[in-house]
């Protein structure tokens, strides 16, 4: 809370926090609505159980950003037709890729769609997360990359985030944050249920209680785009690009996105996801970089992908 007051402005801090019980109220509620059985159900907090309504997702994420849009009318009087026209290509194209991501670049419409018609290999059991990892970068990556370069956004890569000048800066925030979630976090988690349950990701790979190292080293490289596509998505190109018109509130709007681009994870995963997004966000505007940010979320997700392996006694062979 207190790296947030320092990241933070009074007016940001004001409307995150307004935002944060929202998103976490409607996170509550997506996890709690069983649909499958068609009745409200409380479970345990860490329950994995989610609706699994995909279509209603991407509504959830209009509406919440509608619910951002009157905040910041109410608070700074800016109407959508007052931002700049690279501020609402920005906030309407980061809206639908995440919409278009959803319903198409998940594992689910892979193994739903396209699994039967691909060939039988090796590589089989990592189809799926390729896909996935392909179009994270082809859509949250290369899409604002094509806009970037065809003119349709003022400026380049270094104005939104890219830059390796000065991209070190704030090492030490950065490594203490990863240092405390993957020692305290990720262990704590590595105990229960849910994260189990979805952890490690590379689950689709095990044969017996053994992965192929060489597979498993494969993925990870798939991993590390996802994180760079998100990253550069996230901290850069939402960031970056509404900060002209919005400032931090430019946080504010991203997390509306990234939280619940998070439903189907364990909850606590979720939830935690409104924090480290603002503290991502925050730290790469103040130093213009989103590259640390790569780094450390990295880091954590592969510190869950073998917290998970070790707790389950998978061997790496």
């Amino acid at each position: 809370m207190l790296l947030l007051r320092r990241l933070l402005d009074r007016e940001t801090l004001a409307v995150s926090s307004a935002m944060a019980l929202v998103l976490a109220g409607t996170t509550l509620g997506w996890y709690a609505l069983d649909l499958h059985h068609a009745k409200w159900v409380l479970h345990p907090f860490g329950e994995r159980l989610v609706f699994r309504g995909t279509w209603l997702q991407p509504l959830v994420m209009f509406v919440l950003a509608g619910v951002f849009f009157v905040q910041v009318r109410v608070v700074r009087g800016l109407r959508w037709r007052d931002m700049s026209r690279d501020g609402r290509v920005v906030a309407g194209s980061s809206l639908l890729i995440i919409a278009v991501l959803w319903w198409f670049g998940r594992g689910g419409f892979y193994s739903r769609h396209l699994h039967a018609h691909m060939p039988s290999s090796d590589f089989s059991p990592l189809y799926s997360f390729f896909y996935f990892s392909l179009s994270c970068v082809v859509l949250r990556l290369g899409l604002p990359l094509v806009m970037m370069r065809l003119g349709v956004l003022k400026g380049g890569p270094r104005d939104y985030g890219f830059r390796l000048k000065g991209a070190s800066q704030l090492w030490w925030v950065y490594l203490a944050l990863a240092l405390v979630v993957c020692g305290v976090v990720v262990v704590y988690a590595s105990n229960q249920p849910a994260f189990l349950a979805k952890y490690p990701l590379c689950r689709a790979m095990i044969t017996g209680d053994r992965i192929l190292l060489w597979l498993f080293l494969l993925y990870q490289l798939a991993h590390w785009m996802v994180f760079v596509s998100g990253e550069s998505f996230w901290r850069g190109y939402i960031a970056f690009g509404l900060e002209k018109d919005l400032g931090k509130l430019a946080l504010v709007f991203m997390i509306i996105p990234y939280v619940t681009a998070h439903f189907g994870k364990p909850l606590p995963e979720t939830l935690g996801a409104i924090a480290t997004g603002l503290v991502l966000g925050g730290l790469a505007l103040k130093h213009r970089s989103f590259w640390l940010g790569v780094a450390a979320h990295y880091s954590v997700a592969l510190t869950m992908d073998i917290s998970a392996i070790l707790r389950q006694g998978i061997r790496l062979i």
